[in-house]
C-alpha cells in the first residue's frame, strides 16, 4: 500500500451533468440541473410536497422534478410504510413508545378504524410498481403535518378519507384523461 501524504485530499468526484425535461405553457424543453436546483429540492421539501398534492406537474420546475424523483424512490416509500406500520402498532399497543419523539402524537382512536385502509396504503407503498409523486406527497403530508387528521382532534372518518385519497393518488394513471 502506498502511503498517502499528509494533507492530501483526492480530487473531487465529478458526476456527469444531469438534464431533465421540463414543461410549461410554451412546451417542453431540456433543463440542466444546477446546484441551486438540488438545494431547493432539499430545503423546501414541504413546499414541494404541497405543490404536488395540489396537482402541480412534477416537470413544472427543476426542484419539483428532483423532489418527485426522491419521493417515488423505493427508499422513501419504505420509510413512509415503516412509519405507518409503527403508528398502527403503537395504536394497537404492540409498538414501543418513542418517548424521545418530538412533535405531536397521533390519536390512537383515529388509527384503529382506519387500520384496513392503512394496510392497503402500506402495501401499495411497498409494491414494486410505479407510483405517482402526488400520492407519495399526500402520504408525507399526512405523516408530517401536525394539522393532518392523524394528529388533530377531528372525526376519525377524516383520517380514513385522507388515507383513501392518498391511496387513489398513488395510481400514476389516476389523473390521465383520454
Amino acid at each position: 500500500m502506498v502511503p498517502v501524504p499528509t494533507g492530501y485530499s483526492p480530487p473531487p468526484v465529478r458526476s456527469e451533468p444531469v438534464t431533465v425535461v421540463l414543461a410549461d405553457h410554451d412546451g417542453i424543453y431540456p433543463h440542466r440541473i444546477v446546484l441551486r436546483d438540488r438545494i431547493s429540492a432539499r430545503l423546501h421539501a414541504d413546499r414541494w410536497d404541497h405543490e404536488l398534492a395540489r396537482g402541480s406537474a412534477p416537470e413544472s420546475s427543476a426542484p419539483l422534478t428532483l423532489h418527485a424523483q426522491v419521493l417515488v424512490s423505493a427508499a422513501t416509500r419504505r420509510g413512509l410504510a415503516s412509519s405507518l406500520t409503527r403508528i398502527v402498532e403503537d395504536a394497537e399497543g404492540r409498538g414501543v413508545p418513542d418517548w424521545n419523539a418530538l412533535g405531536p402524537r397521533h390519536h390512537h382512536a383515529h388509527v384503529a378504524p382506519a387500520r384496513g385502509e392503512i394496510a392497503v396504503l402500506i402495501g401499495l407503498l411497498l409494491a414494486p410498481v410505479p407510483v405517482s409523486a402526488r400520492g407519495v406527497a399526500l402520504v408525507r403530508i399526512l405523516l408530517t403535518d401536525g394539522g393532518s387528521p392523524l394528529y388533530r382532534r377531528s372525526a376519525p372518518q377524516d383520517l380514513r378519507t385522507e388515507i383513501r385519497k392518498a391511496t387513489r393518488a398513488l395510481d400514476p394513471t389516476a389523473n390521465w384523461t383520454i
